[in-house]
């Protein structure tokens, strides 16, 4: 059931994925839209980051060690995703775009860096000992 719910980022991403060489070739010239990569490359970072986690629950799911892993890993997606979510309508009061700035660049870039430093945050801290099985 998992690896079901699972698929729906992943084609998402691959789809994003797939969109991110258009970017770049136009028309069988190299022209590089810059601002065409930089926005493929946000919206296919959080979903892959989704997709990532969703099959690391679905191939590692069973492991005690690993669900604290992961459970590190959306704590820190969370928590500075929400952080980077929240901070322009705090902080850019004058931006007349209001919340588009929040749901389309910090928001995502923060839920992908904060899920990567908690991963990194959860295998040097939750590391098991060379004897015991995860």
């Amino acid at each position: 059931m998992a690896g079901i719910g699972a698929l729906i980022p992943t084609a998402l991403a691959l789809h994003m994925f797939g969109n991110l060489g258009g970017a770049v070739f136009h028309h069988g010239s190299a022209v590089f839209y810059w601002w065409k990569w930089y926005w493929g490359a946000i919206l296919f970072l959080a979903p892959a980051t989704l997709a990532m986690l969703c099959w690391w629950f679905v191939l590692k799911g069973h492991h005690a060690s690993s669900r604290a892993r992961m459970t590190c890993a959306m704590i820190g997606g969370v928590l500075l995703g929400g952080i980077s979510f929240v901070s322009p309508m705090i902080f850019m009061l004058s931006f007349k775009q209001g919340l588009l700035p929040a749901i389309l660049i910090t928001g995502p870039v923060g839920w992908v860096v904060g899920v990567s430093l908690g991963t990194l945050y959860g295998l040097v801290r939750l590391r098991t000992p060379k004897g015991r099985p995860s």
